[in-house]
């Protein structure tokens, strides 16, 4: 984090090297149903003189040797429950951070876990966050959320029998239109198609295998869950961006059979207005005037703490989907998948059938 982050206050910038303040950097996003994990970073910008890429690989630099974080759920209209409903949140090594001008692997989480279900669908999340500033004195930073609920699908994705057909007997299939309605508290949405497969090694092994079609992002202008989305694709890019992230048979080493999952999963991500927000300010300017207007949300620090959720339907692939993924021989087809070497996993007793397609 450290001084890659400017923020506006009652100004645009923030020296992050000042050396008489001690400056809170906050990102967390809760999830309401994120495997009853979550997960905040919390950093302090560098308060020393001299090269900004020296101290970013110190880690002692930018972390709090005394802190204490919890997350307090309050009612719908901001009220406290009695008692109080209070998460402590506990520091954690998470190592999986990629080498860059940043210390890495390690670097310090505060974690906490429960699930935060349907029954808190539009309460409030209080973030509190107390340090020793630089002159030894507690300083308390603040943040709070409502949770971002799951979205509504309509159309082809209400019922779980219809299947979907991206190609047809004659060509591929053109505006295919995926709706649901917006998440209550959610504004950014962002639907992700995944292509599932397995590949069977000459050895036993399997390797599983998930292509994901990232489609535009879509907002909605209401927080409650009365906008209308939708979608559309074309049946022809599925196929081609299998071929671009998929290779051939013959390119993968030892390969014995190769299993299509004939299920798709429609999931729509949907995140909080305030990192809607964040992203809408920080996306690169097109224009001439460069500087731009920073966003935080955190009182007496800097950054973003919000929620988002993830909504997901499964449905299955049309016969005709599936016979041009495996075949590609139709007159119309560009082949694009002929040469991937998928199996039919709708014909019984060759050894093409997965288990499940939940990985």
């Amino acid at each position: 984090m450290g001084s890659f982050f400017l923020f506006s206050g009652c100004e645009t910038d923030v020296d992050v090297n000042a050396p008489d303040k001690d400056i809170t950097v906050v990102f967390g996003l809760i999830d309401r149903l994120n495997d009853q994990d979550h997960y905040i970073k919390i950093n302090r910008a560098f308060l020393e003189e001299g090269s900004a890429i020296e101290f970013a690989g110190q880690q002692g630099i930018t972390e709090y040797g005394s802190i204490d974080v919890s997350i307090e759920e309050l009612q719908d209209n901001g009220s406290p429950f009695s008692p109080p409903i209070v998460y402590t949140l506990s520091p954690v090594i998470n190592s999986e951070k990629e080498d860059g001008i940043f210390y890495s692997p390690d670097h310090v989480l505060y974690h906490f876990n429960e699930i935060l279900g349907p029954a808190t669908n539009n309460r409030l999340f209080r973030l509190t966050v107390k340090v020793q500033d630089e002159n030894d004195e507690e300083k308390i930073v603040t943040a709070q959320t409502r949770l971002v609920n799951d979205v509504l699908f309509a159309g082809r994705l209400i019922n779980p029998t219809q299947k979907v057909t991206l190609a047809n007997l004659n060509e591929y299939a053109d505006e295919v239109l995926f709706e649901w309605r917006s998440a209550v508290n959610g504004v950014r949405h962002q639907m992700t198609i995944q292509f599932h497969y397995a590949d069977v090694l000459m050895n036993g092994d399997t390797n599983y295998h998930t292509i994901d079609w990232v489609l535009p992002t879509v907002k909605s202008p209401n927080l409650d869950q009365s906008t209308e989305m939708k979608i559309e694709v074309d049946g022809e890019d599925f196929y081609r961006i299998l071929a671009s992230e998929i290779p051939t048979f013959d390119e993968t080493p030892n390969l014995l059979r190769r299993i299509p999952c004939p299920w798709l999963d429609f999931v729509v991500d949907a995140a909080g207005e305030d990192v809607s927000i964040y992203i809408d300010v920080n996306q690169p300017s097109t224009g001439i005037v460069q500087e731009r207007p920073a966003y935080s949300n955190v009182n007496n620090g800097i950054g973003i703490f919000s929620s988002r959720s993830s909504s997901k339907a499964t449905r299955k692939l049309s016969k005709e989907s599936l016979d041009e993924l495996i075949e590609a021989a139709r007159p119309f087809s560009e082949n694009y998948t002929g040469q991937l070497g998928f199996c039919d996993s709708e014909q019984i007793n060759t050894g093409c059938v997965l288990p499940n397609c939940n990985f």
